[in-house]
Parts: C-alpha cells; sequence; structure tokens
C-alpha cells in the first residue's frame, strides 16, 4: 500500500493539475498567438492552384485508391477551391482547414465523418503540402533588405530590414508549438490514467 501510494503521489506530481495545465497553455498561447498571427499576416493570399494539383496527384495515386483516402482528400479539394480566389486561397481560411484535418487524424470527429480518421496518412502528407504552402507565401512576403550603408573600406553595403524581432516562419511556429505541446499533453495523459 505504501509503495502504491508512493507511486501514485510520483504520477501526480509529474501530472500537475488543472491549474498548472492552465499556467502552460497560457504561456504557449503568449509564445506562439504572436508567431502565427504574423506569418499568416504576411502570408495573406496562398497559392491554392498548387494544392489542387497536389491534391489531384494523390487522388491518382493507386495506393490512395481506398474509399477513405478518396473521401477525405476530395472534401478538403471542395474547401480549398470552395475558398480559391484568383488561384489564390487566403492564409486563415487555409489554417482553420489544417485545423480541421489534425481533428481528423486525431479521431475527434464524431459520427458519420469519424471515418476520415482512416485516411490519416494522406491528411497527413496533405498539412504537410498545407505547411510548405504557408511558409512559402510568408517567405515571398517577407521583407526584403532595404538600403544601403558605406562599409569600413568604403564599399556599400545592403542594409537588413529594420525590424525589432527577427521573421518568424511558418515552420518555425509549427515547431515551437510542438515543442511546448509535449508536456501539456504528457501532463492530461497521465491525469487521465489517474483517473
Amino acid at each position: 500500500a505504501a509503495q502504491n501510494a508512493a507511486r501514485t503521489a510520483a504520477l501526480e506530481n509529474i501530472a500537475g493539475n488543472k491549474g498548472k495545465v492552465a499556467v502552460a497553455e497560457a504561456a504557449r498561447k503568449a509564445v506562439t498567438d504572436p508567431m502565427r498571427e504574423g506569418v499568416l499576416s504576411r502570408a495573406r493570399g496562398v497559392d491554392s492552384d498548387g494544392l489542387l494539383s497536389g491534391i489531384g496527384s494523390m487522388l491518382k495515386d493507386p495506393n490512395n485508391a481506398g474509399r477513405h483516402s478518396q473521401k477525405a482528400l476530395s472534401e478538403y479539394a471542395a474547401q480549398i477551391a470552395k475558398h480559391t480566389q484568383g488561384g489564390e486561397i487566403n492564409a486563415r481560411a487555409l489554417y482553420e482547414l489544417r485545423k480541421d484535418i489534425g481533428k481528423d487524424i486525431a479521431g475527434k470527429v464524431q459520427g458519420e465523418d469519424s471515418s476520415m480518421r482512416y485516411a490519416a496518412g494522406q491528411l497527413n502528407q496533405l498539412q504537410s503540402m498545407i505547411d510548405d504552402a504557408i511558409e512559402k507565401a510568408a517567405q515571398r512576403a517577407s521583407p526584403q533588405p532595404t538600403g544601403t550603408a558605406l562599409s569600413a573600406q568604403g564599399g556599400k553595403v545592403a542594409l537588413g530590414p529594420q525590424q525589432s524581432e527577427p521573421v518568424t516562419g511558418w515552420k518555425n511556429y509549427l515547431s515551437t508549438y510542438s515543442d511546448m505541446s509535449r508536456p501539456i499533453d504528457r501532463m492530461e495523459a497521465i491525469q487521465d490514467v489517474l483517473k
């Protein structure tokens, strides 16, 4: 009984409590929200023609011929096409679709649409395509070096953008969010076990 109590106490210490999880979530939000918003504001219009072409290739792939894969890819292609104007989709709309893909992969969607989780491999690939497209759009819109100055030798050198912080990329945001989510996910998983 003493050993069991000690094990439980150790797990409870690792799991923390709702307050500890809330503090960690607030810290993640404070760090990652500005990163995400900065990238989405810069990216604005993302090349949807490239995404739709990529999904078309995935749909033709014999390895993706299964009903679940075809349904998942077709539905997201339709959503991207629906929000496309002039060959571009708004970065924020694409981010919302990306979040839906994450829910489908995690099996968090109930009812008839819950079968989308069976196409997790294809949806992971689609999510990566979306990430690449947002990253590319944000890089294209990032401030370029402006102006020149004289070097010590008297020659001209390009000045970098006048910014207080470095430009954050989409993948840097995703990596930071993922790193800050790990301890939160661990605490929540152990709390579930303790219940």
